[in-house]
């Protein structure tokens, strides 16, 4: 089992100090992300479940390597997708480092978003098997990695849980991820966070609300929270008796016991939307597989350090897939 003394602390780069600049630095101060060197396949994969659906995403391989031993399965957020920047800043520090990625749209998201007449959810894990018994034909020598970010996170531990995914994959890395959903969306909503709050329902709206299966214009002039549009689009659309049932039956905090594929899980004490209370009830001591790296910093999907150009969980995690080849 990799061990928790090999990750390096976290030391927050100036100005980036603090829970709201570590989150927002990425959107002050957009970095630019090069991937074109790179060997790059777009993928259209058949979603076999009686839908017209396709899944979508990139694969990137290192130049030079046809073969590669590693690929890192890049999960987005909510209201993200695979050209999400927090998503492209880890395919660019992998490659770098000679490792293969695939940066994947969730159902509905970026360029499958006009394929799909479904939507992704905190809980649609059955779009991953697909995708990595594709990976596992291309490439059957390779190790498979998944890395989700914030509901990414949450979606791919929610998959975890079941025990025929460890002939899936050989790790998993979280970063962000909102395990107990109703404690988020709580949190979201504070006044202190208003801001975030209208971006995220914004973005959501745009999102979901532009496909005919959800459009309701009098639920979407009566949404004003993130807590209304769960009520009424979300747990309507995934078959949940609403919000509350939807938090309950996806949030993957309680399912941690049953993960038995190594895991890094990667979260910020300072995180603005995801306070450190969803872990009060979990002894992650008692979790053989799982590592918890709780910096004091870090923001949401920040960590930002001094050091270096990359994002500190990038390297971290990179350390951790190093240690799953020995």
């Amino acid at each position: 089992m990799v061990k928790s003394s090999v990750f390096p602390e976290l030391n927050p780069a100036f100005p980036w100090i603090g829970r709201d600049l570590q989150t927002l630095r990425n959107f002050l101060s957009w970095p630019r992300v090069v991937l074109e060197g790179s060997n790059q396949e777009s993928l259209f994969l058949d979603t076999y479940d009686g839908s017209t659906d396709q899944i979508t995403g990139f694969m990137h391989r290192p130049c030079g390597i046809t073969k590669p031993k590693t690929i890192v399965l890049l999960v987005h957020g909510m209201a993200g997708s695979a050209d999400s920047i927090y998503v492209k800043m880890s395919a660019a520090y992998f490659l770098s480092q000679n490792i293969a990625v695939v940066r994947l749209n969730l159902r509905g998201a970026g360029s499958s978003g006009n394929l799909c007449q479904r939507r992704y959810h905190a809980g649609f894990t059955q779009d991953f098997p697909i995708v990595i018994q594709y990976l596992r034909r291309c490439y059957p020598q390779a190790s498979i990695v998944m890395m989700g970010f914030s509901l990414g996170g949450n979606i791919i531990l929610k998959w975890l849980t079941d025990s025929t995914t460890l002939s899936y994959i050989d790790g998993a890395i979280s970063v962000s991820a909102p395990l107990n959903l109703s404690i988020t969306q709580q949190e979201i909503a504070r006044w202190r966070n208003i801001f975030y709050h209208k971006y995220l329902l914004a973005c959501l709206k745009k999102e979901f609300l532009s496909v005919d299966l959800y459009q309701n214009l009098a639920y979407g002039k009566s949404i004003k929270t993130i807590h209304d549009f769960d009520q009424h689009i979300i747990s309507k659309a995934g078959g949940f008796h609403g919000a509350d049932d939807y938090y309950l039956q996806t949030s993957a905090i309680n399912d941690l016991p049953k993960i038995q594929v190594p895991l890094l899980l990667i979260h910020a004490q300072d995180d603005p939307w995801i306070p450190m209370r969803i872990f009060e009830n979990t002894n992650l001591k008692q979790l053989p597989h799982i590592i918890p790296l709780f910096p004091k910093t870090g923001g949401h999907l920040g960590f930002h350090d001094q050091r270096f150009e990359t994002p500190w969980y990038n390297i971290c995690s990179y350390l951790f897939i190093q240690q799953l080849r020995v």
